[in-house]
């Protein structure tokens, strides 16, 4: 088999949201989410890999057009193949988010991950992660750390066409 393989992503589009409680007009959103890994496989049981994410998120004719940003995190994996269906890995990143608006909320990140990946059928990828999460905010708001829990379900439905539902929890 092939020892490097490489995976790329892409989300983009336009949202309608509801508005907060204060406002009750929608808004749009452009958003737009890439993501890129290249995997090496050291042995039958373990891989290596290196990761890089994009995120837009921008309000579109908004007073809070200011609170929109960009998000660029990269980092590393450690997959152990535990059967050929079931991965368990850890992984690390840093981030560095650029709110280019307003430049109110930039920050600088890292995380350390945990996770399990099944592949229960040809076509359905269900992932389950948890680690923890820091964010170092440049303008002297404080620094936090949390816990994120998240688990993503993704069924292939063509060879360039998949169709995904995640969730996610900080605490």
């Amino acid at each position: 088999g092939e020892r490097l393989t490489a995976t790329l992503g892409n989300d983009f589009g336009f949202k309608k949201t509801y508005a907060s409680s204060e406002q009750s007009a929608r808004r749009t959103i452009l958003y737009d989410d890439a993501d890129f890994e290249a995997k090496y496989l050291v042995t039958p049981k373990t891989s290596v890999a290196g990761f890089y994410n994009f995120s837009l998120f921008e309000y579109q004719d908004s007073i809070l057009k200011v609170n929109s940003y960009i998000r660029n995190e990269f980092g590393g994996k450690i997959y152990y193949h535990i059967t050929p269906k079931t991965d368990v890995y850890v992984s690390s990143s840093a981030e560095l988010v650029d709110y280019y608006q307003s430049g109110l909320y930039d920050s600088t990140g890292w995380t350390i991950f945990a996770g399990v990946i099944g592949r229960p059928t040809e076509k359905l990828i269900l992932t389950g992660e948890t680690g923890i999460r820091s964010r170092d905010y440049i303008n002297n708001i404080d620094t936090y750390n949390n816990w994120v829990f998240q688990g993503i379900a993704k069924y292939i439905l063509t060879p360039k066409i998949a169709v995904t539902v995640s969730g996610k929890r900080d605490i």
